[in-house]
């Protein structure tokens, strides 16, 4: 099944807000192990303020987690 994810990572100098989908087992309610879903960055606060680009979201075997994130921040004067 499909479902639709909002994200927000914390971070000391701001946050970053990614949306997107992923396809859920039917079984489980986390992704499906080692298959990478990309979502949206959708923008950030303070430091990631009009933040864009992806991240790339990975459940490991051992039930870890990776995020991989592929992020452009605009050109502040």
């Amino acid at each position: 099944k499909e479902g639709m994810s909002f994200l927000s990572f914390v971070l000391s100098d701001g946050q970053i807000l990614v949306a997107g989908t992923g396809l859920y087992p039917v079984t489980d309610d986390l992704l499906a192990t080692e298959e990478p879903t990309m979502r949206v960055v959708i923008g950030g606060t303070k430091a990631y303020f009009g933040a864009r680009g992806q991240v790339t979201t990975t459940k490991k075997p051992d039930g870890s987690w990776d995020f991989e994130f592929d992020i452009q921040l605009p050109v502040r004067n």
